[in-house]
């Protein structure tokens, strides 16, 4: 017996798919296989798993015959996506300092996420925003680290991270990148001197270690005068 004819499968949202057939094709020279029912029919299918791919294919039997029919032709279709819920979990963070740019540095981030199996998902829109709106920027990524460039090492930030996919944006989970402002370093001082004036010169550090915003200088009679 041939399959049903027709079949079509509409998305209906993220977990319901609606499969419409018509009757098998009879050859009206060879007779009939029965009863069969000349109407088109419907059948829901419910509780399937959101933006996943599902084949869907249909045999039918009449009331006389012991077997089904042969399969008709899969028919492939994908639910709709959710936007993903619950928040990335586990946030570390490593900030770098780099070479030859005191006044910047780099943070590797790394995440958990406990969300569906993608090798299951019908679509490659699964990624993770991460965002910094005092700057304000934001990045995107598929994976679950990121390396955020060139911010300020001697601010601090408060950061989020969320997972998003077609359907929209999970909710943000925070993390913060503190201010590495330390106790400057020794400068080195250079100096001119005449018999009447002495002139010091202080190159920039390598490591100011923070934002440097004055420098102290004393001086004294030599051995005539204490500190």
């Amino acid at each position: 017996m041939a399959p049903p004819s027709g079949i079509n499968a509409t998305v209906i949202d993220a977990k319901e798919i609606e499969v419409r057939w018509g009757p098998p094709y009879i050859d009206k020279n060879q007779g009939s296989h029965g009863e069969t029912c000349d109407t088109e029919r419907r059948q829901i299918l419910g509780q399937l798993s959101p933006g996943t791919l599902h084949d869907i294919r249909m045999r039918a039997k009449v009331r006389q015959e012991a077997s089904f029919g042969s399969w008709s032709e899969n028919v492939t279709v994908g639910t709709l996506e959710e936007a993903p819920t619950g928040l990335v979990e586990h946030i570390t963070q490593d900030s770098q300092r780099i070479a030859g740019h005191p006044y910047e540095r780099k943070v590797r981030l790394t995440w958990s996420w406990r969300g569906p199996d993608r090798s299951f998902v019908s679509t490659s829109s699964w990624g993770y925003v991460i965002e910094l709106p005092s700057l304000p920027r934001n990045w995107t990524t598929n994976r679950t680290s990121f390396t955020i460039p060139d911010v300020d090492p001697f601010s601090e930030y408060l950061g989020f991270i969320s997972a998003f996919n077609s359907a929209g944006q999970g909710g943000k989970a925070s993390f913060h990148l503190p201010d590495m402002t330390s106790q400057p370093q020794t400068p080195r001082a250079n100096f001119t001197i005449t018999p009447t004036s002495i002139t010091l010169s202080i190159p920039t550090p390598d490591q100011p270690n923070g934002v440097i915003i004055r420098y102290d200088i004393r001086w004294r009679n030599y051995k005539t005068e204490t500190w």
